[in-house]
């Protein structure tokens, strides 16, 4: 633990939604710090901490979805006045599409970026059903235009660097191997990447597909990854 900060030194927010989430976030930090005394209304549990030269807070949610999420923010915002931006960092379920760096597999990173007409996150909850299609009617605004620049900066210095140098890979060099209850966030590899068809359930939520027999006939076919290195993570 460092010596406290000051409430007004804090700029940027991190919202994890799930514990999972909020387990890897606190093993990024470079360094942690003492906590802060709360406004009384503050009902969020907040872990201190920087990342190189930015010092970030951390707060989970007690229940998904926007509602929280954004009572969450707000109490952030009256303990921490100066925090300038908030990222929402979590899990995501299948994605199985093809982008300009191969097709999103399970372990690879997505950041969001407005393309055309979408602005970054696409709020399919807010959609409603039609004949034959699904028609979305919500949105949230895009990035901050910084945002966007530091992170198009990554990706073009990331693609100069060998695997050894990746920025990304050393940050995940930091979940300890030795504790039992860390192992489930080690990458498992390509074969548990398993893409069934749309028609067909997996025949026990949770269970691996050795485990319950699935039929592995009704597995899509996909093209093998571009980069078959376990230690190399594919940004989206």
């Amino acid at each position: 633990m460092s010596n406290p900060r000051r409430h007004q030194g804090y700029a940027i927010g991190w919202i994890c939604p799930l514990p999972v989430e909020q387990t890897i976030a606190l093993l990024m930090l470079d360094e942690t710090h003492d906590r802060l005394p709360q406004q009384p209304a503050d009902q969020n549990i907040y872990t201190l901490g920087s990342i190189g030269d930015h010092n970030i807070v951390i707060a989970g949610l007690h229940q998904p979805g926007n509602s929280p999420a954004a009572t969450v923010v707000t109490q952030m915002r009256n303990t921490f006045p100066n925090i300038h931006y908030v990222l929402l960092v979590g899990i995501g379920g299948g994605v199985p599409v093809r982008t300009e760096s191969d097709w999103v597999r399970l372990g690879d990173v997505v950041v969001c970026k407005p393309i055309g007409e979408y602005p970054g996150v696409v709020q399919y909850d807010t959609g409603k059903a039609e004949v034959g299609q699904f028609k979305r009617i919500g949105a949230l605004p895009p990035p901050p235009v910084v945002l966007l620049q530091a992170a198009q900066d990554m990706e073009v210095k990331r693609s100069l660097l060998k695997t050894q140098d990746d920025p990304i890979a050393k940050c995940l060099q930091r979940i300890p191997s030795d504790i039992p209850a860390l192992k489930k966030y080690l990458y498992p590899g390509f074969a548990t990447d398993r893409l069934y068809h749309n028609d067909y359930i997996h025949k026990q939520p949770g269970v691996p597909c050795d485990e319950c027999k699935c039929d592995l006939s009704r597995l899509r076919r996909r093209e093998d990854p571009k980069n078959t290195n376990p230690k190399y993570i594919r940004v989206h």
